[in-house]
């Protein structure tokens, strides 16, 4: 499956989540040793690669870790149940509980257009004040270059924040959905999609990206599909010829 690029991808986020199911840890340990399985990157570490190569985009792989490592190891299972995992996911938990009522509170500082609706046009300069917002306090000495001139900040580079803000807009805004618990975990997975060849999401969030991908450029040369996918999908194993 490497030789296809094609392995489990592993996020933080979703460590976090796996931590809650103690009885499926030894299982789990098992599958994700003994198959090619990677522990990818964060979004505070994609972002920092992205900003060291501003205004080029970022070249580094996303895998932080080769799972395959620990073949034959407990280590995986024992990580899974640590105590620091589980804190990681209380916060987790209790962060996604205060997603649905600050969107609903921020929602008014962006107003709708002239039309009286949102429109796809703004989502740009959304994304644009919401990456600088977060510069301002995650890398205040690259953002401060820019101060007096903010015309000069191009965002392209910094895909995986501007990818989560164009969600953000597209799904509460444009398309005025209702906040969810649910959904902090579906936009924390964002920062990896504009480095990715293809994503298989549910029906939902891949409707979003690909509305995105027609509006924008960010999401060039992604292929996004939902879980029909896998209805006609063939492997091919071209390993030997085939």
């Amino acid at each position: 499956m490497y030789e296809h690029d094609l392995c489990i991808a592993v996020s933080g986020a979703q460590a976090a989540e796996l931590s809650e199911v103690q009885g499926l840890h030894n299982e789990l340990n098992l599958l994700l040793t003994a198959l090619p399985s990677v522990l990818v990157k964060t979004p505070d570490m994609i972002l920092d690669e992205e900003v060291r190569s501003y205004p080029g985009f970022r070249t580094d792989t996303l895998v932080m870790y080769y799972l395959n490592a620990l073949l034959g190891k407990t280590d995986l299972a024992r990580f899974l149940s640590s105590p620091e995992l589980k804190e990681a996911r209380r916060q987790q938990r209790e962060t996604a509980q205060q997603m649905p009522e600050r969107l609903t509170s921020l929602k008014s500082n962006c107003p709708t257009s002239s039309s009286g609706k949102y429109s796809w046009e703004q989502a740009q300069l959304f994304a644009w004040s919401l990456t600088v917002q977060l510069l301002a306090s995650t890398h205040r000495s690259f953002i401060l270059q820019f101060n007096g001139n903010a015309s000069e900040f191009k965002m392209e580079s910094l895909r995986s924040f501007q990818i989560f803000a164009y969600a953000l807009f597209y799904k509460y805004y444009l398309h005025n959905k209702k906040p969810q618990f649910s959904d902090f975990g579906d936009m924390h997975h964002l920062a990896v999609v504009p480095y990715c060849n293809l994503l298989i999401l549910e029906r939902e969030m891949s409707n979003v990206l690909n509305h995105i991908k027609r509006d924008y450029g960010i999401l060039k040369g992604v292929t996004i599909a939902n879980v029909d996918f896998f209805k006609d999908w063939q492997w091919t194993d071209t390993s030997n010829g085939g």
